[in-house]
């Protein structure tokens, strides 16, 4: 078994404070900055941005074959806090849907929520 270092633990207990509700919405973004997709996580940004990295290696969902192009160019994929106490399957779908009302061209494949795969 692994053992937790003292930050997952401290993250753990706070996290278990938050409602059950509760998430935080986050953009995923190259170096020009424009936020290219949308998600919710309760883990912390760092952890999430790891796990969008590793999977990009393998996975063809849009988002993946964005950042490797991105990162075939020399760019970094950043992540950035969209919404610091949002409402678990409610308020990625209201950002998804604001962003594409603005013409964003997101590389989300769903409306997010319980829509996304794997829910």
């Amino acid at each position: 078994m692994v053992s937790k270092t003292k930050s997952d633990r401290r993250h753990r207990a706070k996290r278990r404070r938050k409602p059950k509700s509760w998430c935080m919405v986050y953009g995923l973004h190259a170096a020009d900055s424009v936020v290219m997709y949308v998600g919710q996580t309760r883990c912390t940004l760092a952890f999430r941005l790891q796990w969008h990295l590793k999977n990009a290696a393998t996975k063809n969902a849009r988002v993946f074959v964005w950042m490797r192009e991105r990162m075939a160019l020399g760019e970094e994929i950043g992540i950035i806090m969209i919404e610091p106490n949002g409402v678990w399957d409610i308020s990625e779908v209201i950002w998804i849907d604001r962003l594409r009302q603005k013409g964003v061209a997101l590389t989300n494949m769903t409306a997010g929520g319980r829509s996304s795969p794997g829910t």
